[in-house]
């Protein structure tokens, strides 16, 4: 039982952290590895190529720390949680640690602290952040959006699809 409070608590704080909302017409992230592919993510008028891993991690991390506020955030297609998420503010250092503030307003449940702490890293080539790698509280989220100052991620949480949009500061 405690297992599965710890993995509730785990997907919880990453539906948090996934401040979202559904596009349409969104394209994928494609990185660029080297060949003349371009990386479209459908946000702005103007693509980031990215190089490689470490790129990726450069983009949102910045030089050593980016802090990214929630703008959006939906479950299954549904706000119901936008008034709760819209405070929340996720900080990626370049060290590969993390840190989610889920803001004065929490949702309840799961929900119920307001700071989380754990590591982060990239896997480039499959277009996703893994937070707490190796660990119970173990979740990837595809980047489905990208830009210098917007992310947009997609994960899932008991079966329903989970959309997250943030901006960087």
């Amino acid at each position: 039982m405690k297992k599965l409070n710890q993995n509730i608590t785990a997907i919880l704080l990453i539906v948090g952290m996934l401040a979202c909302t559904v596009v349409e017409n969104e394209e994928e992230v494609t990185p660029n590895t080297g060949s003349d592919t371009e990386n479209k993510s459908g946000i702005g008028n103007s693509p980031v190529l990215l190089a490689d891993s470490l790129d990726l991690v450069s983009k949102i991390a910045g030089d050593n720390i980016k802090v990214w506020t929630s703008n959006r955030f939906t479950l299954s297609g549904s706000t119901l949680f936008t008034s709760c998420r819209l405070d929340d503010i996720m900080t990626f250092n370049r060290d590969g640690s993390y840190r989610y503030d889920g803001g004065s307003q929490l949702c309840g449940a799961e929900d119920n602290r307001r700071i989380r702490t754990g590591r982060w890293t990239s896997d480039f080539d499959n277009k996703r952040i893994i937070f707490d790698k190796g660990s119970s509280r173990e979740y990837t989220a595809d980047i489905i959006g990208f830009s210098d100052t917007e992310l947009r991620l997609r994960g899932s949480y008991m079966s329903m699809e989970v959309r997250g949009e943030y901006q960087a500061q």
